[in-house]
Parts: structure tokens; sequence; C-alpha cells
């Protein structure tokens, strides 16, 4: 199996090497389909050999080239999936990510393998009580977005290094019928907006409503007639 990946990754067909205006592009015809929503055209040419056998399960073999477009170096190949959840896993209520996967915002690493073949990886999620509360999200920075108007308030688990991020303005209803939204320090209020009054003058949090009109749409142009010949 790997050594016909190989020969194929030289760009050989029948005998003859192919340029690369001669390689046709790698697309699906069938290929995720056959492995259940699993399989992966793959240009072997672009592959990172690298990773091959951590991305993909070479034991499941592959189909050959009628289930991707390409007549040369595409082949269908079934990408690695984790369990739903190991038994130690599912007990901590945590997800399995593979190592080609990016885990769920808000989780962190367990600290042990789902699966130990493709090692695959035990993600819990950062939850804290107090945080909801207060209507914050436990978040870790070093792998998670934090959002734009999201203050730092304090840790959610301090061993994890997850913070729990509240909104630097909570929603005004106010605010909020006037068609405004609330702005705090360290936010940006869009040009041209309109100041309608606090939201919350302890947390000097503003009430602004954008100016701005929405864009007109463009009709399309009129098409020409062709003038029929006499």
């Amino acid at each position: 199996m790997l050594s016909f990946i190989i020969s194929l990754s030289l760009g050989f067909v029948g005998g003859e090497k192919l340029t690369p205006r001669q390689v046709p592009l790698c697309e699906d015809s069938g290929c995720q389909k056959l492995f259940q929503g699993d399989g992966e055209c793959v240009d072997i040419e672009e592959l990172d050999w690298s990773s091959l056998s951590t991305r993909y399960d070479l034991a499941a073999g592959t189909p050959g080239h009628e289930v991707c477009t390409s007549s040369c170096n595409c082949q269908c190949l079934k990408k690695i999936t984790c369990p739903m959840a190991s038994k130690s896993c599912a007990k901590k209520k945590g997800e399995c990510v593979s190592p080609t996967s990016t885990p769920p915002t808000g989780w962190y690493y367990g600290g042990f393998l789902c699966d130990k073949k493709y090692k695959c990886k035990c993600y819990l999620q950062c939850k804290n009580k107090k945080c909801a509360k207060k209507k914050g999200i436990c978040l870790i920075p070093a792998t998670d977005e934090i959002p734009v108007g999201y203050k730092m308030l304090g840790p959610c688990n301090p061993k994890a290094k997850c913070y729990c991020y509240v909104p630097i303005c909570p929603p005004n209803d106010l605010c909020k019928q006037g068609g405004g939204l609330c702005y705090g320090k360290g936010m940006t209020v869009p040009p041209d907006s309109k100041y309608l009054g606090y939201c919350n003058k302890k947390s000097k949090c503003k009430c602004f409503k954008t100016t701005i009109p929405p864009p007109t749409p463009t009709p399309a142009p009129t098409p020409t007639p062709t003038p029929t010949p006499t």
C-alpha cells in the first residue's frame, strides 16, 4: 500500500513521468461516501509525508482512482477519526480530538489519550458556576479567540489556564430598543454614531447608535438588445 503511494508521488503512470501541466486536479467523485464521510481525495505530490500516518488510516487501503477525478496522483484515503469518547474520557464528560483537528472553544487537554493508536486526546470543557452567573464565558487565551467587547474577570480553572470573560458593558434594554449598542473602555465606537445616553454610569458604558445607512443595492444594467440582421 505505502510503496504504491510512493510510486505515485514520483509522478509515474504506466512507466511514464507526467509533467506538472499534465497532472489533473484532485476532486472527489465518491471517495467521501465510500468511507462513510471520512474519505478524502489526496494529491500524493502535495502530501505532507511526515503527517501521513497521523492523518490517514493506511490499513483501510485505497480503492483506486475511480472515486477521485484524477487519473494519476490523486488517491482516496480514509481520514483518521477518534472514537466518540473512551470510557475514561466519557466519565469526565470529555471529547476525543484527533491530532489534526481543533478542539472546541473553551476546552482544554485533560492529560490523557482516548486512543493510543491514533494519538487522540481527551479534551474537557472549562466551566465555572460563578462565571456563568455573571453571564461570562470560560476561555483559554492561549488557544481561543477572545470576543470583542469582553474583559477578563478571573480564573475559571487555574490549572487549565482557563479564565472567565464577561461583557465590558452588559446588555441594556433601553439602549437596544433605541437601536443602539453599549460601548465601554477599550471598545471602538463606529464613526458617525449618535450618542443616546448612558447604559451604565458606574461602569462608564455609553449607548451609541450608528447613523451610517445600509448600502443601497445597485440595479443590474439593462442588457442592450442585439440588432437583428436584415
